[in-house]
């Protein structure tokens, strides 16, 4: 049987202050202005100068080796970013050296999205034409193994808990995209939806549909079974044109005016915290439910927790038993 291994791929993101030009550069495919360069990395300056998703990746990638390793199935986990280092190219090269001749490759982004999984499957398909009979196979979604669901389910109610306010909303949110890239391919927006089910069913809550949630706020969510929930959008970025909403702020907002009195926060649309969560959330969303006289609680995520790692290794041998 050919040798298998496990390629870990993310988004990645800037592991010194001095790297966040060059990521930047790497993302946006030319130089982005000095301007640009200081008013994000002053961002990073807020949750400790650097991305934490590098160290939560290989964290994640050793607990799945550990896992497969316990389960008699040892192999080779090697992470790869797509616009900072370790590249899906080094990490691919890294497995050929190993020996590695089927590559299981794992997304850190939960959902399917050109910009993510799309991006991931172009780099680590080039990567591995560089070594001739290597083959890139997918692992199934993150947001679709039992362990991933269960974790976003418990750590919902802790931040429920947390705020100890009977009336608060939760607030599922993802990563906002263009309307017009979800016109294109809806799988995005089908399969947040569909986990936002899941996680709700496990805390005794009532089925989602597209409703208005709030007095002008239109959402998928449920609000018949005690407590209202639905799902909210964050970290629009500056590409012109309509983007998937509601707008967590604009939910926050609508929130504050009905009288409640807090908002549970649950980023659903991502497996390990980053930019997005640790400075969009915490910072940013919190400061806004503050000024609103709102409580405001944010739950945990996945990042490198056993459960999780194990679920992985389950469903990696899964795709090669099948393979």
């Amino acid at each position: 049987m050919p040798r298998p291994g496990v390629l870990i791929v993310g988004f990645g993101g800037p592991d010194s202050p001095e790297a966040v030009g060059p990521f930047m550069c790497n993302l946006m495919g030319r130089e982005p202005s000095p301007d640009l360069v200081a008013r994000v990395r002053a961002r990073y300056e807020l949750i400790g100068g650097v991305s934490p998703l590098l160290l939560t990746a290989q964290d994640l990638a050793d607990g799945v080796a550990v896992a497969l390793a316990s389960a008699d199935d040892p192999m080779p986990v090697e992470v790869g970013m797509r616009y900072w280092h370790p590249s899906i190219a080094e990490a691919v090269a890294a497995l050929a050296c190993a020996g590695v001749e089927v590559v299981v490759m794992v997304s850190l982004s939960p959902y399917e999205a050109a910009v993510t999984h799309g991006e991931y499957r172009a780099a680590a398909e080039a990567a591995s034409s560089e070594h001739p009979g290597m083959r890139v196979l997918d692992a199934p979604l993150l947001s679709g193994l039992p362990s991933f669901l269960d974790l976003q389910a418990a750590s919902a109610r802790a931040a429920v808990a947390e705020l100890d306010a009977p009336s608060a909303p939760l607030v599922f949110t993802a990563h906002s995209l263009p309307l017009e890239d979800v016109a294109r391919d809806d799988s995005y927006v089908r399969g947040l939806e569909a986990a936002a089910d899941e996680v709700a069913a496990r805390l005794g809550l009532g089925a989602g549909a597209k409703i208005e949630v709030f007095p002008g706020v239109e959402a998928f969510g449920s609000v018949d079974d005690g407590r209202t929930w639905l799902v909210a959008y964050q970290s629009q970025g500056t590409r012109g044109g309509a983007w998937l909403g509601p707008e967590l702020h604009e939910v926050i907002d609508s929130i504050a005016l009905q009288g409640l009195s807090g908002v549970a926060v649950v980023p659903l649309g991502f497996a390990t915290d980053h930019m997005e969560t640790c400075h969009d959330l915490d910072v940013i969303a919190r400061a806004r439910a503050t000024d609103a006289g709102l409580l405001f609680s944010r739950s945990d995520l996945p990042n490198a927790h056993p459960a999780l790692a194990a679920g992985i290794a389950r469903a990696v041998r899964d795709v090669l038993a099948s393979a």
